[in-house]
């Protein structure tokens, strides 16, 4: 029999839960984080997940959806995005499958080159290995595969010969 501390004590958390949730989407990882910090009961974490799945204030599907496709309009790789997920606790085959549909068009290498160049063009004075390390650098943060990176940095150096 749940007695009126609990029935206080599960409306209080929920009530947190769904102030969360009001800021912006939020994996369930991250509301279940939340309410640990919050020392809620680990009982009343699972019961208000559970609510929250039910009403769909949690769908960490359209959550995955929804990340990829800002990280895709961010220049992010495919493998960047699955290392976000990751981190917010969405891994596996759907998520996969998601993150696959969403990046279909995606083609690695000529963003790559597309971001290279970019930023070669806005390196006016910097000399041509710093420039060279920077921009190699930056497309690793962004989650590029050393292929596109070389296939990136060709035209770059192309540049360089030419300049010499």
């Amino acid at each position: 029999m749940i007695n009126d501390d609990e029935k206080k004590s599960f409306e209080k958390n929920y009530k947190l839960a769904l102030r969360y949730l009001t800021r912006a989407i939020k994996t369930e990882l991250e509301v279940k984080r939340y309410l640990e910090r919050r020392k809620a009961n680990r009982i009343h974490i699972q019961k208000i997940i559970e609510k929250l799945k039910e009403y769909n204030y949690i769908d960490d599907d359209e959550y995955t959806r929804i990340y990829a496709e800002n990280k895709k309009k961010a220049l992010m790789s495919p493998f960047a995005v699955k290392y976000g997920l990751r981190q917010k606790g969405i891994h596996g085959s759907k998520s996969e499958k998601i993150i696959s549909k969403v990046f279909s068009d995606f083609d690695e290498k000529k963003v790559a080159r597309d971001i290279a160049l970019k930023k070669a063009n806005k390196m006016i004075d910097i000399d041509i290995k710093k420039k060279l390390s920077r921009i190699s650098s930056f497309l690793r943060r962004k989650g590029f595969p050393e292929e596109a990176i070389y296939y990136a940095m060709e035209p770059i150096f192309e540049l360089a010969d030419k300049d010499s």
